[in-house]
């Protein structure tokens, strides 16, 4: 939810990474002035906009397919007191994808990679990635090879 959400003159809604924006705006500032507006969302706003996204997704695919919900990791340090922003949209996805089991999974990075695979504030360690893999590999149904592999260390305490 941290970004720049801007609409286009046609009407077109989009989300600008948080440095992004400025990025877009520093190479050139008359194209991004004269066609893209800020939108001015407030967090709720911005939730069901995801939501809307995820069922406009899920219209594009076939119904066989399992969508992956990425989480946000709320354990690690938080800045500019985000840990109520984090946990809120956790919850939207995780009850989003519940209530649509049938094609949408949440990747809860909070149950899958302990804090001791968080290196910098914001990456997973090598192990912390590996936990994820498997658990989307597990979640995909898929066997075989992939699953196959050797941790890269126990998680033995």
């Amino acid at each position: 939810m941290n970004g720049e959400s801007v609409v286009t003159d046609d009407g077109v809604e989009m989300r600008l990474a948080a440095n992004g924006g400025r990025s877009v705006c520093a190479k050139n500032p008359g194209m991004f002035c004269r066609e893209l507006k800020a939108l001015e969302l407030e967090d709720g706003d911005s939730m069901v906009r995801i939501a809307g996204s995820f069922d406009a997704l899920s219209a594009k695919v076939r119904s066989a397919c399992r969508i992956f919900v990425m989480g946000i990791y709320s354990l690690g340090p938080v800045k500019n007191n985000r840990e109520s922003r984090r946990v809120a949209f956790n919850k939207m996805c995780r009850d989003y994808c519940a209530s649509h089991a049938d094609q949408f999974t949440f990747v809860d990075f909070d149950t899958i990679v302990p804090p001791k695979y968080l290196i910098d504030g914001m990456h997973f360690s090598r192990q912390g990635y590996f936990e994820i893999a498997q658990f989307i590999l597990n979640a995909a149904h898929m066997s075989g090879p992939a699953l196959a592999m050797k941790p890269l260390e126990t998680n033995a305490a």
